[in-house]
């Protein structure tokens, strides 16, 4: 294993944990749903956007899946995966010729879609029903606006942190 393999397996390893930390931790209870709105869809942001594809996958489905286990939610702990797993991947696909505020608003457009829909169809498939999944679609656009807003604030400064993937820019 060479120096740069070591520290993205560190980086995925540190941002898996942070994301089940931070959405095992900071959470706001949604009344009626049992369901939480939490600020670790950026760290979820974050992976994709600072670490190679399948290396962002796997520290964005583990830390979500792992902070589902954590918080008495098991049985949302495969669909996290799935879906985190998702939403790291577009990101780090979309962004992987270089960071811009274009790809950037893309992305945003398209992981707030995977969020939202992935977990309408994990409620539909785990409550049997299409009325309970329709009232938890907002807070979970909601949610993943509210880490994709954090990521793109934190990305310039997670640019400098090493082994990090992130090139600012048009890489074509």
């Amino acid at each position: 294993m060479n120096r740069q393999q070591i520290r993205t397996l560190a980086l995925a390893g540190v941002l898996s944990g942070l994301t089940a930390a931070v959405t095992t931790i900071i959470k706001i209870p949604l009344p009626g749903s049992g369901g939480y709105i939490h600020p670790g869809d950026a760290i979820v942001l974050i992976a994709g956007l600072a670490l190679p594809i399948l290396s962002a996958a796997a520290a964005a489905g583990i830390g979500g899946a792992f902070a589902d286990l954590l918080a008495g939610f098991a049985i949302w702990s495969p669909a996290t995966f799935v879906i985190k797993c998702l939403m790291a991947i577009s990101m780090a696909i979309i962004i992987r010729n270089g960071v811009t505020w274009m790809r950037l608003f893309i992305a945003g457009i398209i992981v707030i879609f995977i969020n939202t829909i992935g977990y309408f169809i994990a409620e539909y498939i785990i409550f049997g029903n299409a009325a309970a999944p329709l009232v938890s679609v907002i807070p979970n656009s909601f949610q993943t606006l509210l880490g994709f807003g954090v990521m793109c604030s934190l990305s310039r400064i997670i640019k400098s942190i090493p082994g990090t993937n992130i090139k600012w820019g048009k890489h074509e």
